[in-house]
């Protein structure tokens, strides 16, 4: 993914509100299923993440990518902005 797409990405995320909010069990299964549904759907998703410090955050969002075969488009804060392109759009 180059940086002109990301760019254009973050903007578009900005108004966004979280749609995956994970819970104090960090990452399951069920949290899983929910985001690549949520990206099936929208292809740009926010998720609101656990974890106190900054590299446990990181290391969350990249293990959710992998797992959903999604690119991560920025860490704000607690949230991470997640985008997978539709095969289907």
């Amino acid at each position: 993914m180059n940086n002109k797409l990301k760019k254009a990405l973050k903007a578009q995320a900005h108004p966004l509100n979280p749609v995956i909010l994970m819970g104090g069990k960090g990452l399951t299964e069920n949290i899983i299923v929910a985001t690549d549904e949520a990206l099936t759907t929208h292809e740009l998703i926010k998720v609101k993440l656990t974890g106190d410090e900054k590299a446990d955050r990181s290391a969350i969002a990249q293990a959710l990518c992998n797992a959903t075969h999604a690119d991560l488009i920025q860490i704000v804060g607690h949230i991470a902005t997640l985008y997978r392109k539709n095969p289907v759009q």
